[in-house]
């Protein structure tokens, strides 16, 4: 797997006005059943520079999905809904997965298994195949996640994020991979939001990105961009600018400074100080009569209650 990660900031590369940005990280690893190396950006971009996607999970799988974004996006009404826009594709992969199935099982097209797979096979046999295509597209749908950048309806930078075979839109930040529950959280603990500024959310993500390292499959070379609106190939192009060795020098120094540090145990001043909590060591007072906490008993003065009425004068 992977961990890819998309926050919003507030203002832009080069400016502080609130055109806002999208701070983009990954890392670099690439696997075989037999190897792994850590030489691949999983950032690609599609529709004539109109959206960044960055990806996660069996990359050529992935990179077949991007293919079909690529060739289906120059051809949807731009008054259509962004996020239509953006499953329209995921109906073509679908239809495509479905035919490789039928293809290889009866030698048939998907259209023509609904047409006539009735009268063909049986109403049984039929049916069965239908589980087992659903089994399958929902299986290649597991395999892959992607992270989509680009400009809504209000022409503002935004982030969609499809994973499970659902796509949805995001609020101020996304991850996606084996590492994403690690770098989500630290995000959150973090409190990021796209009202804050480009270095501390860059901060932030290159710190997620960091901690999600502990995740099994998350390489340790790391890529980072932002990508902002505002490119050379029309009016909803992107501008994407990659954070070079400077940059990465720079976050880390300040890594060493903020990030979390170890806890380092130091002697309590007062060996006792877990009482508070109920687990301490028993002192050697409380095994004493617990009467002795209150006084003698004896000494204090009995209340009128106690000869069963109130003083009568």
């Amino acid at each position: 797997m992977t961990l890819c990660i998309a926050a919003k900031a507030f203002d832009s590369y080069e400016t502080n006005i609130g055109y806002g940005c999208v701070v983009t990280c990954m890392d670099l690893r690439v696997e075989t059943p037999t190897a792994s190396s850590e030489t691949t950006s999983k950032s690609r971009i599609v529709g004539n520079f109109q959206w960044e996607i960055l990806m996660a999970g069996t990359l050529p799988l992935a990179e077949e999905i991007v293919a079909i974004y690529d060739r289906e996006l120059e051809f949807l009404p731009p008054e259509m809904p962004t996020i239509e826009r953006l499953r329209k594709p995921l109906d073509v992969f679908r239809n495509r997965s479905a035919s490789a199935f039928t293809q290889s099982r009866y030698a048939v097209s998907y259209d023509d298994f609904l047409a006539k797979g009735h009268s063909w096979f049986g109403e049984t046999l039929f049916r069965e195949t239908l589980a087992e295509l659903k089994n399958y597209i929902g299986d290649q749908e597991r395999q892959v996640q992607l992270l989509f950048i680009g400009l809504d309806e209000e022409e503002e930078i935004a982030i969609y994020k499809y994973s499970s075979g659902e796509l949805w839109q995001c609020g101020d930040f996304a991850a996606i991979g084996s590492g994403e529950t690690v770098a989500e959280a630290i995000l959150h603990y973090r409190r990021i939001h796209q009202m804050l500024s480009l270095q501390e959310v860059a901060f932030a993500v290159f710190e997620a990105k960091n901690i999600g390292e502990v995740t099994p499959g998350v390489g340790f070379l790391t890529g980072m961009g932002i990508t902002e609106s505002g490119g050379m190939y029309g009016d909803r192009s992107l501008c994407i600018r990659e954070i070079g060795f400077g940059g990465h020098s720079f976050l880390k120094e300040q890594l060493e400074k903020y990030s979390m540090r170890p806890y380092v145990p130091n002697l309590a001043p007062d060996p006792n100080y877990l009482d508070v909590m109920g687990f301490g060591p028993i002192r050697e007072e409380d095994s004493r009569d617990p009467r002795s906490t209150t006084g003698e008993l004896s000494l204090q003065q009995p209340s009128p209650e106690s000869h069963g009425g109130t003083d009568e004068s």
